[in-house]
């Protein structure tokens, strides 16, 4: 029984852990992030689109481009 709560604990804070900026308001707060302007690994993978998701991968690497020059 412990070792079963120890897993949903584990469950819940991976859930509710930030992972990143939340592509649908850019971090300025919406219903997607719940105003936070930060979402989960698990709303990245249930919620974002799959465009948005790589218009998002297109766009990280763009900026590491622009750093390393």
């Amino acid at each position: 029984a412990t070792l079963a709560h120890l897993d949903q604990a584990y469950s819940g804070v991976q859930v509710a852990r930030p992972y990143v900026v939340c592509p649908f308001c850019q971090g300025h707060g919406c219903r997607a992030c719940k105003d936070r302007g930060l979402i989960s690994k698990h709303r990245w993978d249930a919620t974002v689109p799959r465009e948005l998701k790589e218009q998002v991968a297109k766009l990280i690497e763009e900026e590491r481009r622009g750093a390393a020059e």
